[in-house]
């Protein structure tokens, strides 16, 4: 996003660095983003035809994932926007009409931001949470008010991912297989009420914060990882005829980690930080088809699901860190009916 403007009054100047500033934070763009839209070129001199115009570009993302009704809402705000946009061009040598229009468009902005808020959550998240997070305001802000949340996080990781992609026969059967794995991984961790923060290229991460997950996101994490595990094995299966070599020893590394992290939004999209995402990520590293605990994870797992739960300890290399205690853990074949979250019963 390029913003330049040319300020001819001061009061207009603040207007249109508050603009500014707003525009930034709400759009910044993602690369989760799929539609990419040119609002307008605006703002001229004092004197329009002698004078290049200066643009000032707003990225307005749309996803087509988002359900129909909310991107109809999204593409409305879009349009009015632009028109918007258009009439603070014809006023741009009266500060004072012009500082009211770019008031008006700021307030297209913020609702247009708070729209593309929602369409972010409801993909990273369940089908089922749709209805809930739409109506509740309540319940949706908990994951937009920045506040710290115990959560789980999954950091999921293909392991030899570069050697794979060199043995397969061509780049779009590559692009194939990955492409039906990630959307296997995806289903897999939303249906287990986990909040699927992002693709990493080779891998996902995700999130299953107890306000949303419930008591047991604990193990809808382990249960979510385990089905991960699985889908690797059926869908490399599935694929070998896209490989010129089936390597033997590769799948997914998964780490996962408990504790405190902040739910922010970056780039227009929900995203988490915290030391339990640095550590998920670090123990992703773990071998092909293993899911690896770091410790506080391990505490809140051997403590509520010992009886469906088998672990060992081990050690994982860290680079920079060196040799770190973790836990290979498998869920057994011991029957288990967690409890889904509150907020169903609540709605």
């Amino acid at each position: 996003m390029k913003i330049n403007l040319i300020p001819n009054d001061e009061n207009y100047q603040k207007a249109l660095e508050n603009l500014k500033r707003s525009l930034f934070l709400a759009h910044t763009p993602s690369k989760s983003s799929s539609i990419w839209k040119t609002l307008s070129n605006y703002y001229t001199s004092e004197k329009p035809d002698d004078s290049p115009i200066t643009p000032l570009t707003i990225s307005l993302i749309s996803n087509s994932e988002a359900p129909l009704r909310l991107r109809n809402e999204i593409s409305k705000l879009e349009e009015k926007a632009q028109k918007q946009a258009e009439e603070i061009s014809k006023h741009a040598t009266d500060a004072k009409k012009a500082t009211k229009e770019v008031e008006k468009l700021q307030s297209i902005i913020d609702e247009l931001s708070k729209k593309q808020g929602i369409q972010y959550l409801l993909d990273s998240v369940s089908g089922k949470a749709h209805k809930r997070i739409e109506a509740d305001e309540e319940f949706r802000e908990r994951f937009f008010d920045e506040s710290e949340v115990d959560a789980f996080v999954v950091s999921v990781d293909i392991r030899r991912s570069t050697e794979l992609m060199l043995k397969a026969r061509t780049p779009k059967l590559f692009a194939g297989f990955i492409t039906t794995l990630c959307n296997d991984l995806e289903v897999m961790f939303k249906d287990n009420w986990g909040v699927v923060d992002k693709f990493t290229g080779d891998g996902i991460l995700a999130f299953f914060p107890r306000f949303y997950s419930g008591e047991d996101a604990g193990y809808f994490a382990l249960r979510a990882a385990k089905l991960a595990n699985d889908a690797f094995e059926k869908r490399y299966r599935e694929f070998r005829s896209s490989f010129t070599t089936v390597l033997s020893d590769v799948g997914l590394g998964i780490g996962i980690d408990f504790g405190r992290v902040h739910l922010v939004r970056m780039a227009g999209a929900l995203t988490i930080v915290g030391q339990p995402v640095v550590y998920a990520c670090r123990m992703g590293g773990a071998p092909a088809g293993k899911i690896f605990l770091n410790q506080p994870a391990f505490e809140v797992v051997s403590e509520k699901y010992a009886l469906v739960t088998r672990i060992e300890e081990t050690l994982i290399n860290i680079k920079a860190e060196g040799n770190l205690v973790a836990y290979d853990t498998k869920i057994s074949d011991q029957e288990f009916k967690p409890r889904r979250p509150a907020w169903i019963d609540e709605g």
